[in-house]
């Protein structure tokens, strides 16, 4: 190990011996801090608390004034989080916060990207352009570990009044805390956050039940307005008055309830044993009716009951099923005198039974790419350990982990990086190469000899090897940048989803570009995009390459300057938006002909399966965007096999030729530092074909229905449609080159 390498790791164990020391472990739980500065008529106040993991982690920022504020003051807040790695892995966010006159004071909320575990952060305020050290907040340090564990769901749990303060020195006004809630019944279905190199349930680790580190409290007014501050959480518990408080917030609402549509797991609780509370749910958030299933209860307002075979009393997870705790027969004790005694164990807790599948605990029913779950019990967290197992099961850990929901690690390597790059860019032109570099050996060398022998100037080689060697380098620089060219291209691979009752979309995709220069304005995106790199190695990764990300937030979109789109460099974004629009196909009945369909998705349709409101199908092909074409009766099998054929048509594959592991390890070497705890380590390689893009293409296309005699029809008033370019995907730049993209979209009406 080198001298510097093992001078980084002193420097890293002493930073964390120091961050231990100086803040409380309820602190610590959250991974956080809260700093208050005054100065110039202010009190500002940073809390940085939250779950640990990859999204955008929010910042809150009070500022109070101290005295009488006679005028309107403009703060320049610019926020620098760092790595361990020093300069290799830094991100600086800045945004403005007004503070009018008169103001008693205002709550900002900052959205920091979390893509990198900090180490420290500082924080640089501004007034006019002048640097104020008084309000500025210099070298705060976190623990190292800050990037969480990617064994474990993030949990948020939402109270209708404002939690106990957390121990430390956290103003009462500051509403996150570490949750109170008894979260022991669901640690003993998860891995423990401990060195060991297994799979087992916490209790039988530790030989105690044990808290779960990524759970907090947060109350209602603290919630935030955008839906991607949520975005590193799996799972969020709202108490029923909780909820009917958060009506009175729509903005907090809507963000709430954009979240789940992109894929997030929200528990309702205390809707009672006759799931009463289930009215309010869908009025909150304006789901339509649903019928009761034939046979079926009409309390639970055709929301899912959970199947009966996820009450297993274990829980499915990467790792395999949770293990069975084994009970003692005999324990050993220390007596008075200090010598072992063995005493026979208290009598083992009689397995739970299973649950009655027409009376479960809790009912389900999507809400976008989402799930909302309705528990009957007062809170989640009263469940018991085979009713958790029962709940995340149900979910399947392709929602409730973060790494899997999104098919992508921040601390691991994505296996899956190499398998969706721009085409035809980006690498050498062997055969090229060889043809020229044998011309100028066979130029360099015989030919050029003999022409300046015949010459009798056969001093001259010293002087013509040079000069040649130089052309015909310059001669493959050139090439290289021709082939590539100077534009941006991308490849893009995109799912969205439509609700024309709702007028709400959501999107992900996975972007793949290649610029020949850096663009000089950099990506702009709007506030209801989430943007995450994917990086062969995690960004994580020391060996990763170094970058220095910068991002300025305006009201309602942000710039990304620097640092995220690099010339020639292969570099991949997962985005995933959440929104209001009014996009979708305008269905029109004709009682003298075929139905016709309007094409209102904002880009020209390829091919179209639709199913009308009695369920019969119908298909149409290359559909102008803005324009009417006829429908005609579709024949579903082949139909659903032509779908088939777009999508492993449409598969991502490594190029021919290119070696995954050589261009890794290209992407840098050195000592790999580890973030996550061995069961985070040990989790199974993060994959693409886990996250809700792929699920939901495959779905889509590749239904494996298809395959019957009979093939799955479409629901009613739903379709499916590949489009030319999804409205939805924004490359963060105005001119790009499309290439070999997937985009899919589907809706109902």
């Amino acid at each position: 190990m080198s001298a510097p390498t093992i001078w980084r790791c002193v420097r890293s164990t002493a930073l964390a011996l120091v961050v231990l020391a100086a803040f409380p472990r309820a602190v610590l739980a959250t991974s956080g801090t809260v700093i208050t500065t005054t100065g110039k008529g202010l009190s500002l106040t940073v809390d940085t608390r939250w779950v640990n993991g990859a999204g955008f982690r929010p910042v809150w920022i009070d500022v109070i004034p101290t005295v009488a504020n006679a005028a309107d003051r403009t703060l320049t807040i610019e926020f620098r989080a760092r790595s361990m790695y020093g300069g290799n892995q830094d991100l600086l966010v800045s945004q403005d916060i007004e503070l009018p006159a008169g103001s008693t004071g205002v709550t900002s909320v900052l959205s920091v990207p979390q893509h990198i575990p900090w180490t420290q952060y500082e924080l640089s305020v501004y007034e006019d352009g002048r640097f104020s050290k008084t309000l500025s907040q210099l070298s705060i340090g976190l623990p190292i570990w800050s990037h969480g564990n990617e064994a474990l769901p993030n949990i948020l749990c939402i109270t209708a009044a404002a939690p106990p303060a957390a121990t430390g020195p956290a103003p009462a006004a500051v509403g996150v805390a570490v949750a109170s809630e008894d979260t022991s019944a669901l640690a003993e279905l998860l891995p423990a956050d401990s060195n060991q190199g297994y799979y087992a349930p916490a209790s039988v680790q530790t030989g105690a039940p044990v808290q779960l580190n990524t759970q907090i409290g947060l109350a209602v007014d603290r919630l935030p307005t955008k839906w991607i501050d949520y975005s590193q959480l799996d799972i969020i518990c709202i108490s029923r008055p909780a909820l009917v408080e958060l009506v009175d917030h729509p903005k907090r609402l809507k963000a709430l309830g954009d979240w789940v549509a992109a894929g997030g797991n929200l528990f309702v609780e205390g809707l009672g044993d006759d799931f009463a509370g289930l009215s309010e749910v869908e009025k909150a958030f304006e789901l339509p009716g649903l019928e009761t299933p034939a046979g079926g209860d009409a309390m639970h307002r055709g929301w899912s009951l959970p199947p009966q075979s996820a009450d297993q009393g274990l829980v499915e997870n990467p790792f395999g099923r949770s293990e069975t705790i084994v009970q003692p027969t005999e324990v050993v004790q220390v007596g008075p005198d200090g010598v072992p005694v063995t005493v026979p164990a208290a009598a083992p807790v009689q397995a739970e039974p299973p649950g009655d599948p027409a009376h479960p605990p809790f009912v389900y029913r999507p809400l976008g790419m989402g799930v909302v779950v309705g528990i009957s019990k007062d809170s989640a967290f009263s469940l018991s350990t085979r009713q958790w197992a029962w709940v995340l099961n149900t979910l399947s850990p392709d929602r409730w982990l973060w790494y899997r929901r999104h098919g992508v690690s921040m601390q691991r390597e994505n296996i899956g990086f190499w398998n969706w790059l721009v085409p035809g860019v980006g690498m050498a032109p062997v055969t090229e190469f060889r043809l020229l570099i044998t011309l100028f050996v066979v130029c360099i060398g015989p030919l050029n000899y003999f022409w300046l022998k015949r010459r009798g100037q056969l001093h001259l080689l010293v002087l013509v090897v040079p000069l040649c060697a130089s052309v015909v380098t310059l001669a493959l620089f050139g090439y290289a940048l021709v082939a590539d060219g100077l534009d941006i291209r991308v490849r893009s691979r995109s799912y969205t989803q439509i609700d024309q009752r709702r007028g709400e979309a959501v999107c992900w995709s996975r972007l793949s570009y290649f610029s020949g220069l850096t663009p000089s304005g950099g990506l702009r995106f709007p506030s209801d995009v989430a943007v995450l790199p994917i990086e062969p190695r995690g960004t994580a990764d020391s060996r990763s390459q170094a970058r220095r990300r910068t991002m300025i937030w305006y009201d309602d979109e942000y710039h990304l300057p620097s640092g995220w789109l690099t010339s020639r460099t292969r570099t991949q974004l997962l985005t995933v938006r959440s929104r209001q629009t009014q996009a979708g196909l305008r269905f029109i009945e004709s009682a003298s002909g075929p139905p016709r369909v309007e094409n209102r998705l904002g880009s020209a349709i390829k091919r179209l399966l639709l199913a009308d409101s009695s369920g019969t199908h119908f298909r149409a092909m290359n559909v102008a965007e803005g324009a009417e074409a006829p429908l005609e009766p579709a024949d579903l099998k082949a139909e659903r096999q032509a779908l088939g054929k777009v999508f492993f048509d449409n598969a991502p594959r490594v190029p021919e030729g290119l070696d995954p592991q050589a261009f890794a390890d290209s992407f840098g070497s050195g000592y790999r530092y580890s973030y996550g705890t061995s069961t985070s380590a040990n989790a199974p390689a993060a994959t693409l074909q886990s996250s809700c893009l792929e699920r939901c293409i495959s779905r889509a296309l590749a239904d494996t229905s298809r395959f019957q005699p009979v093939p799955a029809p479409l629901p009613p008033r739903s379709y499916v449609a590949v489009v030319e370019r999804s409205p939805e995907v924004l490359y963060g730049v105005e001119r790009v080159r499309e290439q070999a993209s997937l985009h899919v979209v589907t809706g109902t009406w």
